[in-house]
């Protein structure tokens, strides 16, 4: 087994971050898939749509899973260059922090997507310039 980054397909921000994870990855083995694939639904049945489309989803190769703000510093280890952030993220302040500020993201995402000009999947510029 792989360890496994989960994400909303949907979502343009989550899709950005899995470009820029793909990019830098450290470990030739972690994959990323939608949560909408039948491939997650196979292989993590245990695993709601509901649960990966409100949170990232990291499974470790053991099978262990971690949600949210707690994903990220396991998926940070496997990031070429970013093993300081997963370390400052652990600190105990931060940490306390950090899933309030991940809860807020997320919740946003969406809006926050069309801030940053990315427009949705499957968007042409006529199709969705009154997004």
């Amino acid at each position: 087994m792989h360890a496994t980054l989960i994400y909303d397909a949907d979502c343009p921000m989550c899709r950005a971050v899995v470009d820029w994870v793909n990019e830098r990855k450290s470990d030739p083995d972690l994959r990323t898939l939608p949560c909408q694939s039948d491939e997650r639904v196979r292989q993590f049945p245990d695993l709601s749509q509901d649960e990966c489309l409100e949170s990232v989803q990291f499974v470790l190769e053991d099978g262990r899973r971690y949600a949210g703000a707690e994903s990220i510093p396991h998926l940070l280890l496997r990031v070429r260059g970013w093993r300081w952030l997963a370390r400052i993220l652990r600190l105990p302040g931060v940490a306390w922090v950090s899933p309030y500020v991940y809860r807020i993201v997320a919740r946003n995402r969406h809006a926050i997507s069309v801030l940053v000009h990315d427009k949705p999947r499957g968007c042409s510029d006529e199709d969705c310039s009154a997004e």
